[in-house]
Formats: C-alpha cells, structure tokens, sequence
C-alpha cells in the first residue's frame, strides 16, 4: 500500500506515564504527540487519530489500574498491530488474529508477577473490540489512503435570524 502509514515507536518512561495520567486530555495528547514525533497533530488527520489512538490505550490502561509492565504490554499490542493491519492492509479478522498473537507473546515476556489474569484480559479484549476493531475500517482508511487537504481550523462569524415577534403582538391578515 503507497499510503501505508509507519508508526513510530513510542519511547516513554515512567515519569512521562505518570505525567500523561495527570495530566487533562489537552496536555496529554500533546506529550504522546511530542513523544511519538507527530508534530502536526493539531492539523493533520493522520497525526491526530493516531495521538488520540495512544491516548485512548493509556487512558484505559489507567482506568484498568494497569502496572507499568502491562501498560507497555497493552500499548505495544495496540500499536503493533495498527501498524502492520496498516502496512498488510489486513481485514477486521485478520487483525484481531494478529492481535491475539501479539496479546499471548507479550502477556507470555512478562515477568510472573506482573502476568494478566484472565479478568484483565478479558476486560482489555473488550475494550479493544469496543474501541479498536469496531471501527477498523475507519482506522484502515485513516491509515492507508491519502487524502489531498489537511484538517484546518476556521473561525466564521454567522449572522442569525431576528428573533419573530410574538404573535400577541402581531396582526391577522386574512387573504382575501
């Protein structure tokens, strides 16, 4: 696919985990958006979903109570397989298999301690399908297809109606 977006990986570390889960949603998506070197977010469509798609996993990894661990775990599954379902241009099915590899390999490299229940992971298979793979096709075309313009912001001044009198105050006119 020409269009096939590569994204980057995201290199973050505890304090910045911590700071973005302080932090509101403005402040947040511009760390991930300096973190994951996508400068344009506030302006182009791509740059934009794929920060609120970052957003979206940290925040349910927060929500979750997630370790520091399993929010990298989460976060690499998520976006690893957005990435290669980008790059294959993988259907919804194919995607949740890769998911489903890509969920075991990581929940298997964790440490014993820190290994998923099976509440966890049926809570973050519900979130993903509710979030992710219910609207995969969107994410596929966000991805994979180039589009000509760029998302601006415009401020228009609209000059309303004036407001009609009431009709106490108005007059019958019957036609004749």
């Amino acid at each position: 696919i020409p269009w096939a977006v590569s994204m980057p990986a995201l290199d973050i570390s505890l304090a910045q985990l911590q700071e973005i889960w302080r932090s509101d949603e403005a402040v947040a998506t511009g760390m991930l958006a300096r973190l994951a070197d996508q400068p344009f977010h506030e302006s182009d469509l791509r740059q934009s979903v794929y920060v609120e798609f970052l957003y979206r996993v940290l925040r349910y990894c927060q929500e979750a109570s997630c370790s520091q661990a399993k929010t990298y775990a989460i976060l690499s599954v998520m976006v690893d397989t957005q990435a290669r379902a980008a790059a294959e241009n993988l259907g919804k099915d194919e995607s949740f298999g890769v998911w489903s590899t890509l969920l075991m390999e990581r929940i298997k490299s964790l440490p014993a301690e820190e290994s998923m229940t099976l509440a966890e992971v049926q809570g973050f298979t519900a979130w993903a399908t509710r979030i992710f793979f219910n609207h995969h096709a969107l994410y596929q075309h966000v991805f994979t297809q180039e589009r000509d313009g760029e998302r601006r912001r415009r401020d228009l001044f609209v000059h309303t109606a004036v407001q009609p009198l009431p009709l106490t105050q108005g007059e019958l006119v019957v036609p004749a």
